[in-house]
C-alpha cells in the first residue's frame, strides 16, 4: 500500500439499502461509503476525544464488520475491502473473489442490476485494491492493468482518482505494454473523460464521467 495515500474514499451512490435506516425508519435515498487507508475503533475515538466539533458525534449509530481476511489474522486492503463489497472473506492480495478465486458479487454490481446510479472517488489510484474490489475480479491486487480493463466496464457511473500509468499505453504516457488505450476506451463507453481539476465541466445527468489525476495517485491536497 502506497504510505503516501492518507484516505481512500469509496462512494457508492444512490444505493438503497434495508440495513441503514433513519428515525422514521424510511429507506435513505443515497448511501456514502467512506474508507479511511487503516482506520479503526482507536482512530476514531482519538478524534472524538480530540476534537470539540469532531464530525463523528454527528453519527447516531454505530456498526462493526469483521474484516480478517481468510487466510491471516491481519488483513489487507485487498481482503478488508473486499469484505466490505461482498460482505465476504477471502485470503490477503485477493481482490474480490474468494480463497478459490471465484469472483463475489460486490455491492455496486447489485446496485448495478437494479439500475442504481453508482460512484467511485478515490485519492488512490483507481485501479488499488480498496477501489478495486468494489469494480473489478481479480487474484492479485498487483494486477492493476487487469483491475483498469475491468472497471471500463463495471458500468460504474462516476469514477475519480489517479492512474493514467495503467489506462495508457507507453506511446501516451502510460505502463500499459499490450497497446490498449483504455481512456479512448472510455470515451467510446459514453464517459466524459478529464484530467485536470480545472477541466471539469457540469454535464448532463444521463452521461458517465471518468476523471483520472495523476499517473498512479492523486496528489496530496497541497500539491494540487
Amino acid at each position: 500500500m502506497n504510505k503516501k495515500i492518507f484516505y481512500y474514499i469509496t462512494v457508492a451512490a444512490f444505493l438503497t439499502a434495508t440495513v441503514f435506516y433513519s428515525k422514521d425508519n424510511s429507506k435513505p435515498k443515497n448511501i456514502i461509503l467512506l474508507i479511511g487507508d487503516g482506520m479503526g475503533i482507536s482512530h476514531v475515538s482519538t478524534s472524538l476525544i480530540s476534537s470539540r466539533n469532531d464530525q463523528f458525534k454527528k453519527f447516531s449509530s454505530v456498526g462493526l464488520v469483521i474484516t480478517t481476511s481468510a487466510d491471516n489474522l491481519i488483513t489487507d486492503s485487498a481482503a478488508g475491502a473486499t469484505a466490505y463489497a461482498t460482505g465476504s472473506r477471502t485470503n490477503n492480495a485477493m481482490v474480490s473473489v474468494d480463497p478459490n478465486g471465484n469472483s463475489l458479487q460486490s455491492i455496486l454490481e447489485i446496485a448495478e442490476k437494479k439500475k442504481m446510479s453508482t460512484g467511485v472517488v478515490v485519492t488512490s489510484s483507481l485501479t488499488n485494491a480498496t477501489p478495486a474490489c468494489f469494480i473489478s475480479h481479480v487474484k492479485h491486487r498487483n494486477m492493476e492493468f487487469e483491475i483498469a480493463e475491468q472497471l471500463i466496464h463495471s458500468g460504474v457511473d462516476f469514477a475519480i482518482g489517479g492512474g493514467t500509468d495503467f489506462f495508457l499505453p507507453t506511446e501516451h504516457g502510460g505502463k500499459r505494454e499490450d497497446n490498449k488505450n483504455l481512456v479512448d476506451s472510455l470515451k467510446l463507453l459514453g464517459y466524459d473523460f478529464f484530467n485536470e481539476f480545472n477541466k471539469i465541466e457540469i454535464t448532463p445527468r444521463t452521461k458517465k464521467v471518468a476523471v483520472i489525476l495523476g499517473k498512479n495517485g492523486v496528489a496530496r491536497a497541497g500539491e494540487r
